[in-house]
């Protein structure tokens, strides 16, 4: 192959880039996906008018054939002009702090796919069609159309998942509060496992800088056989929390929140380890998250990474002193066709400490790690892996294989899972540290003009000591990574 023109990129550059490469048999499909390639390298440099000309010579005799690639470069464009068009409820504004195009720039094919992504991960849109307006040889207005989704609901039905058996509800939400990205919910749950209230408001960019304001309020109360938790629970509290935006892939939290809690009809097995029948929890939380997904309801390719230390009692007050750490890590990557490989892995260790005014050391159950279930380990009972008291170590693993049959709508997917819990690290052993197995499959199906996604699995637990006949059904809301 023979490269003419090039001056941006060096000629080992572009061949780099190539799938098509010498020796290989010639393959016209692929060496034009090679040319779309080489168009988006020049197009991330502001060169989108850039144009490669392609001439074959064919050996017969050899079965060879010469490629000779001409590449004119063109010159750099520039925006001029960005324009938001179909935004009839959310403000300019909201659209625009998204964006990572700026007016006056070089053209950059990599900024417009950021931002076309930063504004589907809003919520807000159904659909995002970017178009291009020439005002001069060099210069070009870029033009963001969006299609509104309904971001304010009210709903009253019925529902059922694994978890929360069936609940009856009604529920108000606005998700783009006077078209400002605030957030406002409202629901009530009325069901045979859990009943609660909540309230709750969230602001992402308070006076109009990339910190958030987030709140909320609320009471459940869990009976006894609500995710095989052995007691009934009643507890109420309240969150208080900001953030701050460092890049589009860095985010920094803090929240305060605190927890009455109040046991009932608990279990003999349980019994020792609630030693009060009410207790309060005060507690601090800083986050860090590291996120590249390309989209945070059904990512396709990126990386999450969640680590989180919850500081409870100590000079907050409260009946426990313990500290919670937590690494959630995720990997999506893209395979063939629509096909997305997805890696997931999450720890964490908690560990009580004395306090020498009040409290004790112990962690309480509702902060212990569970193992096991719908969101978990499929194809095992909820809860039915490690200390039945829960544990104060856990480790879990999910590998999902999935097919994005209509984008954002439906998928069907193969899995993996393992996991388990210990009541302290120590209990580890080290050398082979067990991670109960399963498999299964599933579908994800994000019901229409929404971002609701509903998720049914079929597990198998592959441990015959834990294994339930027929494997096992799990439903419920939300991916389980």
């Amino acid at each position: 192959m023979r490269i003419d023109g090039e001056k941006i990129f060096t000629e080992d550059e572009i061949k780099n880039r190539f799938e098509s490469k010498e020796t290989k048999i010639f393959n016209k499909t692929q060496f034009e996906n090679d040319l779309n390639t080489i168009r988006a390298m020049y197009s991330e440099k502001g060169y989108i008018f850039a144009q490669s000309k392609d001439a074959y010579d064919f050996d017969d005799e050899a079965g060879e054939v010469a490629i000779n690639l001409n590449i004119e470069e063109g010159t750099v464009a520039y925006v001029n002009k960005i324009k938001i068009r179909g935004n009839y409820v959310t403000k300019d504004k909201v659209i625009l702090r998204e964006l990572k195009v700026v007016e006056g720039e070089a053209f950059d094919s990599n900024k417009i796919r950021k931002s076309q992504e930063n504004l589907y991960n809003l919520g807000f849109f159904d659909g995002i069609v970017l178009d291009t307006e020439q005002v001069d040889i060099d210069k070009l207005n870029i033009v963001f159309e969006v299609k509104e989704r309904k971001t304010g609901t009210i709903s009253l039905g019925a529902g059922y998942s694994s978890v929360e058996g069936l609940v009856g509800y009604v529920q108000l939400a606005q998700n783009n509060l006077f078209g400002e990205g605030k957030v406002f919910s409202a629901d009530v749950q009325v069901g045979n496992q859990k009943q609660s209230w909540q309230l709750g408001y969230k602001d992402p960019w308070l006076f109009d800088t990339p910190t958030s304001l987030d709140t909320s309020i609320w009471n459940t109360n869990k009976q006894q056989g609500y995710n095989n938790q052995g007691y009934e629970l009643d507890s109420y509290g309240f969150s208080l929390g900001g953030g701050r935006r460092l890049t589009d892939e860095h985010k920094v939290y803090l929240t305060y929140q605190y927890e009455k809690d109040k046991y009932l009809n608990v279990t003999d097995a349980l019994k020792p380890y609630i030693t009060k029948p009410e207790s309060q929890v005060s507690s601090i939380t800083p986050m860090y998250v590291f996120d590249t997904r390309d989209d945070v309801f059904d990512p396709g390719r990126g990386i999450y990474q969640n680590l989180s230390m919850q500081l409870a009692g100590g000079i907050l007050g409260g009946d426990s002193n313990y500290i919670k750490a937590l690494w959630d890590g995720r990997v999506f990557v893209p395979s063939f066709w629509k096909f997305v490989l997805g890696f997931h892995i999450k720890v964490g260790n908690a560990w009580g400490y004395n306090w020498q005014h009040y409290g004790d050391s112990n962690v309480p159950l509702t902060e212990k790690f569970y193992c096991g279930g719908t969101d978990t380990v499929r194809g095992y009972e909820e809860r039915g892996l490690g200390p039945a008291e829960g544990g104060n170590f856990t480790i879990v693993t999910n590998i999902e294989y999935k097919l994005r049959l209509i984008d954002r709508v439906l998928s069907l997917v193969t899995f993996y899972d393992s996991g388990n819990s210990w009541k302290s690290v120590k209990d580890v052993d080290w050398q082979n540290p067990y991670l109960y197995p399963s498999a299964g499959a599933g579908v994800r199906f994000t019901i229409p003009g929404t971002v609701m996604m509903i998720r049914l699995d079929w597990g198998y637990a592959l441990d015959p000591g834990k294994r339930v006949n027929g494997g096992k059904i799990h439903f419920n809301i939300g991916n389980i990574f």
